[in-house]
């Protein structure tokens, strides 16, 4: 190691010591400024001391090196694959945290760490749910943010299933198409809805309309769409942490919510470490450990009912099914090991 990088460490191992984070929030013209705003609001409302943060546009690659000067942690919300790899080369050289919300490539830098789950996890935690409910055959609804490009069929090599798109809309005659002539035509009763919660609202009226919510039926919503969640007897899942979320900007505004609460036990809790050995020690490959929570429609109320921690559900109340049924047995503690 060279003295210029001992000694770049040793003066960021000195600012991270006074407790005070420096956060800054980037994005441009491909991010949507609503979910900017809604981060910031919630940093406001969540941290009154010990972080100063900035909101701040940046346009070109001179904006980004000087809105990294002195930061701790920079948050990407740029969306640019040019930038984004100009914020990795600029974390080596200046040592910051970068916080991202999902993998935009195939690789990452050492410095970059993300606010999510990996799919992997995702689709883990998912799959505990489908074998608890024993289905055999079932139906998965997506939209783009899964697709074989991010080796989505290779979690379900094993299960029969049928993969259909639908793009988030908020047309509810969409919906309804998608449902009674596409999904409706399979035959199949079983279905998981990976979209968010906007469309899952929109699909799980289509699904009660075509009788899809009856005994003999089934409907799990994906970790992204839980919010969307209502009826009877749906199932859903999320992040630990997460639950509170009632919007996709309030979903991602919480989970950075979540990373920065993580980091902020680091001074007191990890002294001796730099920052990014205290994060690899306390995440999975740069992402959170995997941890949700089971989620169930009940009247239209949700209720909390269980944990899935590494793939492994435990029930901790009664599930309600479509059709107010309770046909699968389960007991207060019911363990599934996928």
């Amino acid at each position: 190691m060279s003295v210029f990088k001992f000694l770049r460490i040793i003066l960021c191992m000195a600012i991270l010591a006074k407790s005070q984070l420096i956060v800054n929030i980037i994005y441009s013209s491909f991010t949507n400024l609503e979910l900017a705003l809604k981060i910031s609001s919630l940093l406001l409302q969540n941290f009154q001391s010990h972080i100063d943060f900035n909101l701040t546009y940046i346009e070109t690659s001179e904006d980004l090196k000087l809105a990294t000067d002195a930061s701790n942690i920079v948050f990407g919300l740029i969306y640019s694959a040019s930038l984004s790899e100009l914020i990795k080369e600029l974390a080596e050289e200046k040592y910051f945290i970068i916080a991202s919300i999902e993998e935009t490539s195939r690789t990452y830098s050492e410095w970059q760490f993300f606010i999510h789950n990996s799919l992997k996890n995702q689709i883990e935690a998912l799959l505990s749910i489908v074998s608890f409910l024993n289905w055999e055959t079932f139906i998965v609804v997506s939209d783009q943010t899964y697709s074989e490009d991010d080796g989505f069929s290779n979690y379900f090599s094993n299960k029969n299933y049928r993969l259909f798109y639908f793009s988030n809309s908020n047309d509810q005659s969409l919906a309804d198409l998608f449902i009674g002539k596409i999904v409706q035509a399979t035959g199949i009763r079983n279905i998981v809805i990976l979209n968010r919660g906007e469309s899952v609202k929109l699909l799980l009226k289509s699904l009660e309309k075509h009788n899809f919510l009856n005994i003999g039926s089934g409907a799990i919503i994906g970790n992204k769409g839980f919010w969307g969640l209502y009826g009877n007897g749906v199932v859903s899942y999320c992040e630990s942490g997460l639950e509170l979320a009632d919007s996709y900007y309030n979903y991602e505004g919480l989970a950075f919510v979540k990373f920065l609460k993580q980091i902020l036990s680091y001074s007191s809790t990890y002294n001796s470490l730099t920052l990014k050995e205290f994060l690899n020690k306390n995440t999975e490959d740069h992402h959170p450990v995997s941890n949700f929570t089971l989620i169930n429609a009940k009247n239209n109320e949700n209720f909390l009912v269980g944990k899935i921690f590494n793939g492994i559900l435990t029930l901790i109340n009664p599930l309600v099914y479509p059709g107010n049924s309770s046909k699968i047995p389960n007991s207060p503690t019911t363990d599934i090991n996928i």
